[in-house]
């Protein structure tokens, strides 16, 4: 079930995605003012486009979207390789512009890789309920929220909408322990496990650890309205 896999944002920016090949084959012809204010740009859009799509959907969905992104910050934590990712995930403050713009492009070449990956499938015919759909959506923007989390860093004037994004996911709360039974419902159907069977995904710690909020959103939260 390909849908427990982060995968592109169904509605991005054009020009968002096409300037992330353009910043990293032609970046050294930019001068560093120019680039930066290019990125600030994507990075304002993203945040913009996020917290636009939370408003909009149903209250009980963020709480999905969020215990994916958890999910995804949990496995780069159980891998030596990648901890120091899940650090910059959990407290970006703490690290510097050009650290965060590492893990920032590892996340965007994920999130485009992916994006491609599920066009193709839709032209070559492929077919989803709108569940499917839907959920699908929720998964990708998960991989997002962790980008707009970091771009609070990388550009500071982006931060006031990712704290609207972190805030929104916060009204979800109510919501998180149906998500954990939904995902171990498709965990379950994606690894083929028969009825007694387990796997090894702790989901008690999943949905302690989907309670998190990074240090530097934790301040003015307030609680925003989300769509029926």
């Amino acid at each position: 079930m390909e849908i427990l896999i982060p995968i592109g944002l169904f509605f991005v920016f054009l020009f968002v995605v096409g300037l992330v090949a353009e910043l990293k084959e032609k970046g050294e012809t930019y001068s560093p003012a120019l680039k930066q204010s290019m990125i600030n740009t994507r990075i304002n859009a993203m945040a913009k486009e996020l917290r636009g799509y939370l408003l909009d959907i149903n209250l009980e969905d963020p709480a999905y979207l969020l215990v994916q992104a958890t999910r995804y910050r949990l496995s780069l934590s159980s891998n030596p390789v990648n901890k120091k990712a899940a650090q910059i995930l959990k407290a970006p403050q703490l690290f510097s512009k050009e650290e965060c713009y590492e893990i920032y492009w590892v996340l965007e070449d994920i999130y485009i890789n992916l994006r491609e990956k599920r066009k193709n499938k839709f032209a070559e015919g492929a077919q989803w309920a709108n569940d499917t759909a839907k959920r699908m959506a929720l998964i990708e923007n998960s991989c997002r929220l962790w980008m707009v989390t970091i771009g609070a860093v990388i550009n500071p004037a982006s931060k006031d909408e990712a704290q609207d994004v972190w805030n929104l996911l916060i009204d979800s709360y109510p919501y998180i322990e149906d998500a954990i039974a939904l995902i171990k419902m498709e965990d379950k159907v994606s690894s083929g496990l028969h009825s007694g069977d387990t796997d090894n995904t702790d989901y008690e710690f999943l949905k302690k650890e989907a309670y998190f909020v990074p240090e530097i959103f934790k301040q003015n939260t307030v609680s925003l309205s989300v769509g029926d």
